[in-house]
């Protein structure tokens, strides 16, 4: 009879291996589980793995996973499991890294959600990333383009202040006629760290090249409301003529509409969610 079907080669009398095979050889299947999430919560495993690991039919692994998220042993967010040890060392790093952040960076609204991912977990996907972060709203932390707790203020000085105003207020010119990566754009350090500090808020990341100011995209889902208004549905070229936009810039708008649940693409038109 195979008890393990994995081909990793063990350690002789490794005692850890010899109980986890006792355990799947005889153990009840709520207990094969719970090993298994604590052995591979880092890999954010799915119900699929599970049953893999198992040779357990799906339905049967649900109910015990069911049961494990209401004794509060796993946790369940998008398709991921956890085991609940392991999620609240994902909570606690998250915690520790913004706190850091914040401090050092006071002048920063948060952290870019990319960079936080890559230090917590970068085998997160996109929709279970949100998913992960939003279980944690509860506790004071927000996010957009960033990451943050939701008491922190930024500290500008009074010259900071006069250099966000004036940076913001040429970003916001700009307008439909281009959209600069953020690199680029800032002429100064100073410029860049005051960019990446309203990410999310004053200034909106269209792509992780492309920003745009918020009042722009504002004018741009406005626009779109009234196109869907007059018949129903839009296509890009609808965008482009009422913006007075290039076709590529048009298309980083409406793709990032797209990505945000404002509007849905079919085919070659798009409507409003």
């Amino acid at each position: 009879m195979i008890i393990d079907t994995s081909s990793k080669k063990h350690k002789y009398q490794d005692e850890e291996v010899i109980d986890s095979l006792l355990l799947k050889e005889k153990g009840e299947l709520k207990d094969l589980i719970l090993e298994f999430l604590r052995e591979q919560s880092s890999t954010l495993p799915k119900l699929e793995d599970i049953s893999a690991y198992t040779s357990e039919n799906p339905e049967k692994i649900k109910q015990e996973l069911d049961l494990l998220v209401e004794e509060g042993k796993a946790v369940h967010f998008s398709s991921i499991y956890l085991d609940n040890s392991y999620y609240k060392e994902l909570g606690e790093n998250l915690k520790r890294i913004l706190t850091g952040f914040h401090k050092h960076q006071p002048y920063k609204r948060g952290m870019k959600k990319e960079e936080l991912r890559s230090r917590i977990n970068p085998l997160f996907k996109g929709k279970e990333y949100n998913s992960f972060l939003e279980t944690f709203k509860d506790q004071g932390i927000e996010f957009s383009d960033t990451v943050r707790f939701s008491d922190h203020e930024t500290s500008l000085t009074k010259e900071q202040l006069q250099l966000k105003t004036s940076v913001l207020k040429r970003l916001e010119t700009l307008g439909f006629t281009d959209l600069p990566s953020l690199s680029n754009f800032a002429e100064s350090q100073d410029e860049k760290d005051i960019l990446e500090g309203e990410l999310g808020n004053l200034v909106i990341a269209l792509s992780d090249e492309k920003i745009t100011h918020l009042n722009t995209y504002k004018k741009a889902k406005e626009i779109v409301k009234e196109l869907v208004q007059e018949s129903g549905r839009f296509i890009l070229a609808d965008f482009r003529t009422a913006t007075g936009s290039s076709r590529k810039i048009s298309t980083f708008f409406l793709d990032y509409m797209d990505s945000q649940g404002f509007t849905k693409r079919i085919e070659d038109y798009r409507i409003l969610l």
